[in-house]
């Protein structure tokens, strides 16, 4: 047996352990491979995300903190030069806060704990810095994260896909060829996060498998410092078409 038909015969395998699963497979030989590409870049945008909370026995008391601090953060992103649009505040939430020691008895209010959420858009790491070092010493702030990326995250992304494209073929041509076959088209094309969630795109049941998230495409990040660089990455998977 040759080793192109030992490809077809392990093809009908794979056809044959995957029919009962969701849609058939393709009739014809191919091969599948996934492509990936990376870059790192340094950051030059931070979206930034916390809260301001507080917590009160009196209600009143606890709303006009939060109110408060509220205002001072808006003020604050302003002097740091953010414009409106980069400034978005959530509505207030209030939750009444018992006293559950006593699981049997009547759990008395022992204060009211009162958050806003807030996400900034800034420009520029010098920015973030001076920003985040002033937000950390207001009070009432918490869980300060920033999110670090790249004002032109579209340009870098589709040079990216043609990289990984570009990385596919290759790895599919090597294949083939070390099967004495060659590539003859491609068949489908698909991002994704893995091979597993690949094959369910082309018939194989999506409850066979998990879905993985893709961090690394959507930025890196951190708590505080900002990274000299990120890493931006593509990952791409192709049905390719075989001939003998």
């Amino acid at each position: 047996m040759t080793p192109f038909q030992k490809l077809l015969s392990a093809t009908a395998l794979l056809m044959c352990s995957v029919s009962t699963w969701a849609q058939p497979m393709p009739d014809f030989p191919f091969i599948t491979v996934t492509g990936e590409a990376e870059i790192e870049v340094a950051p030059d945008t931070v979206t930034v995300n916390f809260q301001v909370m507080e917590f009160n026995k009196s209600s009143e008391l606890a709303m006009d903190t939060v109110a408060e601090r509220g205002t001072e953060v808006v003020a604050l992103a302003k002097e740091h030069g953010l414009s409106h649009d980069q400034i978005e505040s959530y509505a207030i939430d209030k939750q009444v806060r018992r006293n559950r020691e006593n699981m049997n008895g009547n759990m008395e209010i022992i204060g009211y704990e009162v958050t806003q959420r807030f996400t900034l858009e800034i420009d520029g790491l010098d920015t973030y810095e001076k920003l985040m070092n002033d937000l950390m010493r207001m009070d009432n702030t918490t869980g300060l994260n920033a999110s670090f990326d790249i004002s032109n995250r579209d340009e870098v992304m589709t040079s990216l896909v043609a990289k990984a494209g570009a990385d596919a073929r290759a790895r599919a041509n090597n294949l083939a060829a070390a099967l004495d076959a060659k590539i003859k088209s491609v068949y489908a094309i698909t991002e994704d996060a893995g091979f597993d969630n690949f094959m369910a795109r082309f018939g194989v049941s999506a409850e066979k498998f998990g879905a993985m998230s893709m961090a690394a495409d959507r930025g890196q990040s951190f708590d505080l410092f900002a990274p000299e660089t990120i890493t931006l990455s593509k990952r791409i998977n192709v049905i390719f078409k075989v001939t003998p």
